[in-house]
């Protein structure tokens, strides 16, 4: 029986319907995405490890070369200011985000290429191989007390000195 009209033409070449084709090009193309997809998830579950999450880097750990007097994580400033040495013990290197004096914040810039070494208007931070250089001037007869807060990282790790000067401190 010879099959004729619009219908034939369209579902039937031949005796091969022509969504043949088409059902095995959808089949490999969904083998292929589930295989992409299963590769994608196992190395998801292989190469993620505590150790490798962004952020996840140890906290700079660091030596007060000046003996500062801590005080609930604040370092205590005698009222002469002075120059005082903090040393990174397990990062090289770290570059100064910023610092704040009293409401007042310093940010550093990479285009003015000063993210090592940031003064402000009663204070100086300086980041030199792996060493915070902090200089404080001495307080004047109408100040009372001011804050300090350095702001430093080195890559993913971050970390922030508080200091107190004031003129009962030694």
């Amino acid at each position: 029986m010879a099959k004729s009209g619009i219908f034939d033409a369209i579902f039937h070449n031949g005796g091969h319907y022509i969504n043949e084709p088409r059902k095995i090009n959808d089949m490999k193309i969904k083998s292929v995405f589930l295989m992409m997809l299963m590769l994608a998830v196992a190395s998801m579950m292989i190469s993620c490890d505590k150790e490798t999450i962004d952020g996840n880097w140890p906290r700079m750990q660091w030596d007060n070369q000046s003996g500062l007097e801590m005080i609930d994580n604040v370092y205590q400033i005698p009222a002469s200011g002075g120059t005082y040495k903090m040393v990174c013990k397990n990062y090289g290197t770290f570059w100064i985000n910023g610092i704040k004096e009293d409401d007042i914040e310093l940010i550093t810039s990479l285009e003015a290429d000063n993210f090592m070494d940031i003064k402000g208007s009663w204070s100086r931070a300086q980041s030199v191989k792996g060493e915070l250089i902090l200089t404080i001037d001495p307080l004047d007869e109408a100040t009372e007390s001011r804050r300090l807060e350095v702001y430093l990282e080195s890559g993913d790790a971050f970390y922030t000195f508080y200091f107190l000067q004031k003129k009962n401190s030694n």
